[in-house]
């Protein structure tokens, strides 16, 4: 099992009806049923190969009673009781579209959590524009490659700023240790793409406000 999947698992709260959007291998889930953290879970992707091989791991497990696979674009094919979800693993616009679409159901998801493989600052600026609330925050180090997790929710909340875009949320972040050490990769690879003869327009906002935690 990765530590990406490892650590989203280890943000996912207690008794939650989980709806892992993307589920690939249908990992998450297992883990997740296994523990005994989930009262149960709907398995979901949008592709029959994926889902096939996840249905195939959870029932190898014994888990058909608590994990169900459903084939679904994002949440549309997903029960109404689910209160928790996971899309993790995908690019920016796929996460947001599937949440765009869903977004009347969003309130009764008690926790979100998000991991998309780029445009993280975007991702932020999306949920300050929607007055969301980001809940947790985590960024994980596997295999030589970082990771951030995004964990939210549809309570009101103030517009978050610019700053707070490109660096997170500070006071929900966990696992400082690793947060730091990518804030520093992060300035490192910004560096280098200047000096390359980037449009420092491009970058000079997000490495200000990355100097404002390293």
């Amino acid at each position: 099992m990765s530590k990406r999947i490892q650590a989203i698992a280890e943000m996912v709260p207690e008794h939650v009806i989980l709806a892992d959007i993307g589920t690939d291998h249908g990992y998450l889930p297992i883990l997740l049923a296994e523990s005994g953290t989930i009262q149960k879970a709907y398995a979901c992707d949008v592709a029959e190969g994926p889902l096939r091989q996840a249905q195939h791991n959870i029932q190898a497990k014994g888990l058909s009673d608590v994990i169900e696979t459903i084939q679904s674009d994002g949440l549309e094919q997903v029960p109404m009781d689910a209160n928790c979800a996971v899309l993790a693993g995908m690019g920016y616009h796929t996460a947001v579209g599937i949440l765009e679409r869903a977004i009347e159901r969003l309130d009764q998801m008690n926790l979100i959590l998000v991991q998309i493989n780029a445009d993280v600052p975007l991702f932020r600026q999306w949920i300050s524009d929607h007055h969301f609330t980001i809940v947790k925050e985590r960024t994980i180090e596997d295999r030589g490659k970082f990771y951030n997790v995004i964990g939210f929710h549809t309570k009101p909340h103030d517009a978050y700023t610019r700053i707070e875009w490109y660096t997170g949320i500070i006071d929900v972040m966990e696992d400082q240790v690793t947060y730091l050490a990518y804030m520093s990769h992060r300035i490192q690879k910004i560096e280098h793409i200047l000096k390359q003869g980037a449009d420092p327009s491009r970058w000079q906002d997000e490495l200000d406000a990355l100097h404002t935690i390293i």
